[in-house]
């Protein structure tokens, strides 16, 4: 075999190798695509939530509230939530401020200051690992189980770490 010779053993299986890993990414996106179709499908009955959100939705919530912690006063309600398109909607505003539920200004996002990130995630993502579930029913349920093992001290506690980081982060700028 000559020099030539290797290139063109080199070409062929450099074409080879790429015509793999397009099928792969093509096998993959298909998946996943696959995948979220039967996500959502198996999430019924699906009512979209957005800028139109009836203001019955947002009057169901605090009445759950008063339900299930009779305790807590509902009479100041904070909400804290992304400044995604929706939650900014008119609507959406309107009926918060018809229910007298004081919107709390979300800080630009940062790992250090999003709960769900330094706290919840984490939790989570060791509880989960290594574990296998035959649906996204048995996902939920799963999940649904390990939250209410949390004790409420917890979740107290995380909203005074929470307040820390927020300070820390105003007191740096």
């Amino acid at each position: 075999m000559n020099l030539s010779d290797d290139i063109s053993l080199v070409s062929v299986v450099l074409f080879i190798a790429s015509g793999i890993l397009l099928f792969l990414l093509a096998f993959l996106f298909a998946k996943r695509q696959i995948m979220r179709f039967a996500l959502k499908s198996a999430r019924r009955p699906h009512v979209n939530i957005g800028s139109d959100a009836p203001a019955s939705v947002l009057s169901q919530v605090k009445s759950a509230i008063n339900e299930q912690r009779p305790k807590v006063s509902t009479s100041r309600t904070l909400l804290l939530h992304d400044n995604a398109g929706p939650h900014k909607a008119r609507d959406t505003t309107q009926s918060l401020r018809e229910l007298g539920i004081q919107v709390l200004p979300h800080p630009a996002y940062s790992l250090d200051l999003a709960p769900c990130d330094f706290w919840f995630l984490p939790i989570l993502k060791d509880w989960l690992a290594g574990r296998k579930f035959d649906s996204t029913q048995g996902l939920a349920k799963a999940v649904n189980s390990e939250l209410q093992t949390i004790p409420e001290e917890d979740n107290q506690g995380i909203l005074w770490k929470w307040q820390i980081r927020l300070k820390r982060c105003i007191e740096s700028q």
